[in-house]
C-alpha cells in the first residue's frame, strides 16, 4: 500500500493505528500530568542534578516532579526523522511522520516456532534466520522487538503495572552477522583473553587481570562464568594470542594456565600477587 494521497496526506507506506489523535491527547495531558505533580523516583545522581539544573524540582533526595513547560521544551529539541541504512549503505527506512515498519520479533522474551507452533524461548539461530528474512523482504525494514510487558516489574513493588517496551539486540545481531560472513571479523585490541568460571571469584579474577595490565598488557575479562569451550571459542574468534585459564582449585593452588593460542601449548605458572610468572609467561609468548 504505497502512493496512496488523503486529502492532503500522501501515504507511502503501511499504515498501523490503534488510538485517534484525541486519544493520544489524553494520554499526553495525563502524562504532563502524572510527571509534573507525582514526579518519578530516580536512582541515578547524575541524572537528577540534570534534570534539577534545567528546572526539575526535587524532593525527598531524589523524586524528581517534572514541570510540562520542560517536557514540551524536550519535545522541540528530538528529530522528527530518523534515517536508517542498510549494511550497504543505502537508505531504506525513513523514521517519520505516519510511516510504519515492522520487525519479526526474533529476540523477544517468547516466540512462536513457525515449524512447530511451539512458544519456546528464542536462540541465536532465530535471529539470523530473522536477519536472512529481513534481506530478503522488501517490506519488512528491522529486526527489533516491542510488546507487552505487563507486571514486569512484580518482583519489586505488588503493584499491578502495565507496560509496553521496545528493544534492539545489538549484540545478537551482530554475533548472527558474523556467524553469516555478513561483517569482516574484528580483531581485539587486546592480546590476552582471561577466561572467567566461578563468580564468587571474580574479585580474583579482577585483580589478576589489573596486575597484568599493570605490566601494559591489554587483558579482557570474559564477561559471564561459561564453559571453556565457549570461551576459547569467542577467543579464536576475536583474534586473542593467549588465554589464561584459572579456576577455584588453580586459584586455591596458586597457579594460573597459560595457553599460546596459535600453537595450541599451554604450561602452569605460579600465580602470585604482582603475577609476574603470568606475566613473564605472556611476554615469552607474545615476543
Amino acid at each position: 500500500m504505497t502512493g496512496i494521497r488523503v486529502n492532503d496526506k500522501s501515504f507511502d507506506g503501511v499504515q498501523f493505528r490503534r488510538l485517534s489523535d484525541e486519544q493520544n491527547e489524553k494520554i499526553h495531558n495525563a502524562s504532563l500530568e502524572i510527571l509534573e505533580r507525582t514526579g518519578a523516583i530516580l536512582h541515578e545522581q547524575k541524572a537528577i542534578d540534570l534534570l534539577k539544573k534545567a528546572g526539575a524540582f526535587v524532593a525527598d533526595g531524589n523524586r524528581v516532579r517534572i514541570p510540562s513547560a520542560l517536557v514540551e521544551k524536550a519535545f522541540t529539541t528530538v528529530p522528527k526523522r530518523v534515517v536508517l541504512c542498510d549494511r550497504y549503505g543505502r537508505r531504506v527506512m525513513q523514521v517519520e511522520g505516519h510511516r510504519c515498519f515492522y520487525g519479526p520479533g526474533s529476540d523477544l522474551m517468547n516466540i512462536i516456532d513457525h515449524r512447530t507452533n511451539e512458544r519456546r524461548k528464542p536462540v541465536l539461530a532465530d535471529v539470523r534466520d530473522a536477519m536472512v528474512l529481513c534481506d530478503a523482504l522488501p517490506d519488512i525494514g528491522s529486526v527489533c522487538s516491542g510488546g507487552r510487558y505487563d507486571n514486569l516489574a512484580e518482583l519489586y513493588t505488588a503493584q499491578q503495572l502495565p507496560g509496553i517496551g521496545a528493544s534492539l539486540g545489538l549484540d545478537r545481531l551482530l554475533s548472527a552477522m558474523e556467524e553469516l560472513g555478513m561483517i569482516e571479523k574484528v580483531a581485539t585490541l587486546a592480546p590476552v583473553l582471561l577466561t572467567y568460571f566461578d563468580k564468587t571469584r571474580l574479585h580474583d579474577y579482577l585483580r589478576l587481570a589489573t596486575a597484568i595490565r599493570a605490566a601494559g598488557i591489554g587483558v579482557e575479562v570474559f564477561p559471564e562464568p561459561k564453559k571453556l569451550g565457549q570461551q576459547l571459542k569467542y577467543a579464536d574468534r576475536r583474534g586473542f594470542r593467549v588465554a589464561l585459564i584459572a579456576g577455584d582449585n588453580e586459584f586455591t593452588a596458586g597457579t594460573c594456565q597459560v595457553k599460546d593460542l596459535e600453537s595450541g601449548d599451554r604450561r602452569d605458572v605460579p600465580l602470585e600477587t604482582d603475577a609476574a610468572s603470568v606475566v613473564a609467561a605472556i611476554k615469552e609468548i607474545l615476543e
